[in-house]
């Protein structure tokens, strides 16, 4: 299977009429333990991934369902950096996880005035078993504050592919640390 990610991308939903739409298909090989993906996701992102200049887990509620989270991402295209402030709640059915993801009230985390404060709308990650690999979808309209849309849909394939060779990368050693613990 030849390694992949496939990005499309609406301007608008019926949730915000101006903002994308992204959804983003990445093609992971081998077999994937669910409980570990999610730990690679979230508790050990900033291990393999230094795209945030902060990443802090505030809460875990109902134990390791539902997540409280606080990231800032660097500036881009000479704007301020962006911080998130958004809640995750982590599902399993049928050999198939489920993210659900979205901005909870500004008042849980102080607003810095040396970021932007974005909302994400609604969003979501599936992992599920398609075919000989696994296809780990994510879907997401997050406004981003003052960033033109035009930018943004530049920016974005590079950022997707970044993020899916960083996560391959961290899949691949992971698995060959298993196969050869010395």
């Amino acid at each position: 299977m030849k390694d992949e990610v496939k990005i499309w991308m609406k301007i608008g939903s019926s949730f915000n009429e101006s903002v994308p739409l992204v959804k983003v298909r990445y093609s992971l090989e081998g077999e994937i333990d669910f409980a570990e993906f999610r730990t690679i996701l979230r508790e050990e992102r900033t291990t393999w991934d230094n795209s945030f200049v902060e990443y802090n887990i505030s809460e875990k509620v109902n134990s390791e369902v539902t997540i409280l989270y606080y990231v800032v991402k660097p500036p881009i295209f000479l704007m301020k950096a962006r911080d998130f402030v958004e809640k995750t709640i982590l599902m399993e059915e049928n050999e198939t996880l489920y993210e659900y993801y979205s901005s909870i009230p500004n008042e849980a985390f102080e607003l810095k005035d040396k970021y932007q404060r974005c909302e994400t709308i609604f969003g979501g990650n599936i992992l599920t078993k398609e075919g000989d690999c696994y296809a780990f979808y994510t879907f997401s309209q997050v406004n981003v504050g003052n960033i033109p849309t035009a930018l943004v849909t530049t920016y974005l394939p590079n950022a997707s592919k970044s993020f899916y060779d960083k996560l391959t990368k961290e899949l691949k050693r992971r698995k060959e640390s298993v196969s050869n613990p010395n």
